[in-house]
């Protein structure tokens, strides 16, 4: 166990790991004070904190050096000229992370008081291969309400102690783990590597890639809030192109995963089916169709698409044709 004298608000740390925290603002003036009180109030008291903003447009970076100024705290503060996305910004956050642990926030989420200590002394008593804790939490709006708890849409909490492969494919986790409830051993990094920054998306490639090698382990606590707002991606991905690449992307890098089973990436795709119709690069399909041996149902929208169907008339036409399944769509 290390022990780094560097906590953000000058507390002993009283022999414990240091844990750096990330937090990313991206027009966050709203929350973002919340989100850093959420930090600062941690139990835990050895803490490296670090502070991105992502060229915002509105107030954000004004906020943060207000908040800085305002708790006469120790942190470091970045803030970009130019919007650059969350890989890039999170990988340049990493190189000025000294700690054991590593965390980050979205600086419109909350991290309940006692995540971090709690966390910590999990992993502290956890198998050395175990590179990730996440934990529950809940969904509020703008206002701080409760919306319900996260897992969302009244999905029961993870049953299981080690998330496997097929728990991102199935019907009802994939995308239910949060960045703003997991804790990561940073050494992970040097391990296989930083975020990729070809994705929009940071997290769920990231969870793939340790899960290749390492385990991602469960731990039953509630562990923050995580703020869903008319503009979250929760809620306007499934409206855009690059949301379908991001999710196409991280499929396409599982084909030479052994262990996960083509019918599983399969049912990933067909998770993701109205990508087809959004996307309308038809050599990038017909490639990944002849790579990948996909099912007659990808195969058979794939078909509609290319002939400039919409996504809802290519449902109706799978309904009359007796080959809609609900449950893949």
């Amino acid at each position: 166990m290390s022990s780094i004298n560097t906590d953000f608000r000058g507390l002993d740390p009283k022999g414990l790991p240091l844990v750096s925290i990330v937090a990313v603002s991206y027009n966050h003036e709203k929350f973002l004070e919340e989100t850093l009180d959420s930090i600062k109030a941690q139990t835990y008291t050895n803490i490296q904190l670090i502070i991105m903003d992502d060229c915002s447009q509105d107030r954000s970076v004004e906020k943060i050096e207000e908040w800085i100024e305002k708790n006469k705290v120790n942190c470091k503060f970045i803030a970009h000229k130019e919007n650059v996305g969350i890989c890039k910004t999170l990988n340049e956050a990493l190189e000025y992370c000294n700690g054991e642990y590593y965390q980050g926030i979205a600086c419109d989420d909350i991290l309940l008081k006692d995540k971090i200590k709690n966390q910590v002394a999990e992993f502290e008593q956890s198998d050395e291969d175990v590179m990730m804790l996440f934990s529950n939490g809940m969904c509020i709006d703008e206002y701080g309400n409760t919306i319900t708890p996260f897992p969302r849409k009244g999905q029961s909490r993870f049953k299981k102690k080690y998330v496997e492969f097929e728990d991102f494919f199935g019907e009802h986790f994939f995308g239910n783990i949060s960045t703003g409830s997991v804790l990561i051993r940073k050494i992970i990094f040097e391990k296989i590597g930083l975020y990729d920054e070809e994705l929009m998306a940071e997290d769920t490639d990231l969870w793939l890639r340790i899960l290749r090698k390492y385990k991602i382990k469960y731990f039953n606590i509630n562990a923050f809030k995580y703020r869903e707002l008319q503009t979250s991606l929760s809620r306007v991905g499934h409206k855009s192109s690059w949301f379908y690449f991001t999710a196409y992307k991280l499929l396409e890098k599982q084909f030479d995963n052994n262990s996960i089973s083509k019918d599983i990436i399969d049912q990933g795709y067909k998770r993701f089916i109205k990508g087809l119709y959004v996307l309308r690069n038809r050599q990038y399909w017909f490639k990944r169709i002849i790579k990948n041996k996909f099912s007659m149902f990808v195969c058979f929208h794939y078909l509609l698409a290319s002939l400039s169907f919409s996504y809802h008339k290519g449902v109706k036409i799978s309904k009359a044709l007796g080959v809609f399944d609900p449950e893949q769509l």
